[in-house]
């Protein structure tokens, strides 16, 4: 059975912060930076395996030259009801800072 402690509102919604920050910099070629989002002992787990903050920037440095120069995915289909036709236009997403 595992330990179950809800999360208070205000770390979810750090949490949520975070992950964004991270799929953002990964859509517009800023791999390289993501590192920058972990704490000093962070560690990363997933399906490459765990990587603490250095292995995520040598990651991050080699996806960055491998993606190249790219046009940020900065359009969305829309939902249904909104925009032209049946929900089947595009709208583009502003950039973040």
């Amino acid at each position: 059975m595992t330990d179950h402690r809800p999360v208070d509102a205000t770390t979810r919604v750090e949490i949520e912060q975070l992950i964004a920050e991270m799929l953002y910099r990964l859509d517009h070629n800023r791999a390289d930076t993501t590192w920058e989002l972990y704490t000093e002992d962070g560690v990363s787990v997933g399906p490459m395996g765990d990587m603490d903050r250095e292995a995520m920037k040598v990651w991050g440095a080699q996806r960055a030259l491998a993606d190249g120069p790219r046009r940020p995915s900065s359009h969305r289909r829309n939902p249904p009801g909104v925009g032209r036709g049946r929900g089947r236009g595009h709208r583009a997403v502003p950039d973040l800072p």
